[in-house]
């Protein structure tokens, strides 16, 4: 058993644990902000073409939700399928990320990095 002063003492850490965990994740979700409205831009732009380019997305509220290392997104438009890594100015690929790459690059794919919707726009007209 322990004390009521003691079980506030705990309660008053676990609060304080909460909040700092709370805190780094609203810093995280901030510091993800730029590459979420990319990711967001790109989804409008797949979904406003006709006809509509499928994709598969990859979640970017977790660290892989489809293979590891693998690009955020594979689309598939008229005459290929693209496949696009998306990173906030400056970003750089994780080394699980690299791994993918190169494996891909081994099967004859291209995994392309984009920072801007410029950039991407620019990829999907042929101007790699």
């Amino acid at each position: 058993m322990i004390s009521p002063s003691q079980f506030e003492a705990m309660q008053a850490r676990c609060n304080a644990n909460r909040q700092t965990s709370e805190g780094d994740q609203e810093l995280a979700r901030e510091a993800r902000q730029p590459e979420v409205k990319l990711h967001e831009k790109i989804i409008a732009h797949c979904e406003s073409q006709w006809p509509r380019w499928k994709f598969i997305h990859a979640r970017t509220d977790r660290r892989s939700t489809i293979a590891v290392g693998c690009q955020d997104f594979t689309i598939f438009m008229p005459g290929g399928v693209l496949c696009v890594e998306c990173k906030k100015v400056g970003g750089k690929l994780s080394a699980e990320q690299l791994a993918w790459e190169m494996e891909m690059m081994g099967l004859g794919h291209v995994v392309y990095v984009v920072e801007t919707l410029e950039q991407f726009l620019r990829l999907v007209k042929g101007g790699a």
